[in-house]
């Protein structure tokens, strides 16, 4: 008896009207959930997600910085060790002073060793570059073209590096002679150490250092 009433009291029941209640409230829970506005748990995981996107592309954005950062320093690295060179050798050929007279006093003498006559020798300009400075020189002479050559060769044997620019022979009287005399000029070109920032960084670390 019992279960006949219970199948009875199944039967009555409005499934359908169930069913559709059911629905209805998982509809509302995925409205409430997704199409709620800014209250809305979806709308608070998508914020939360772009704020994980943005923070990844940020940390890319830094990455790429840092690797950029790192090629530089590398390169500039790589030219430090070429102006390291650069230095040592210009500070090993260079000295940090010219001396004018001295320096006349020298050229006069090895032009009067292979017999040339100096007319004039004059200093000119100066020509500041990054790491040394070039003097300019104005030498008017006369004598044969063999002179001219063994004294050019002097030249290239005395401790100071010296350049000879523009050089001009004009031959004057007989040119039927044995040694045909010229009467010529050339510019000559010394060079002097003229220091870098390197060396006073230097200085001061050495200095810093017998502090300490």
């Amino acid at each position: 008896m019992d279960t006949d009433k219970l199948k009875d009291l199944l039967n009555r029941i409005p499934y359908v009207v169930i069913v559709v209640f059911y629905l209805a409230y998982l509809a509302y829970d995925y409205y409430t959930f997704s199409e709620a506005g800014p209250q809305s748990p979806l709308f608070s995981k998508k914020q939360e997600l772009d704020g994980i996107n943005q923070s990844i592309q940020k940390l890319e954005v830094r990455a790429k910085k840092a690797e950029q950062f790192k090629r530089q320093l590398e390169e500039k690295k790589e030219k430090l060790r070429a102006m390291a060179v650069e230095l040592a050798g210009l500070k090993g050929t260079l000295s940090e002073d010219l001396e004018i007279p001295a320096f006349i006093k020298t050229v006069v003498t090895e032009a009067k060793r292979v017999g040339l006559k100096v007319k004039s020798l004059a200093p000119l300009n100066e020509i500041e570059k990054p790491l040394y400075v070039e003097r300019k020189f104005k030498l008017s002479f006369g004598g044969a073209y063999v002179q001219v050559i063994v004294f050019l060769e002097h030249l290239s044997k005395i401790k100071k590096i010296v350049q000879v620019d523009s050089i001009q022979l004009v031959p004057v009287g007989s040119q039927s002679a044995q040694y045909v005399q010229l009467d010529g000029s050339m510019t000559l070109n010394v060079y002097r150490y003229a220091g870098s920032k390197a060396d006073e960084i230097i200085k001061d670390k050495k200095l810093q250092g017998g502090a300490g």
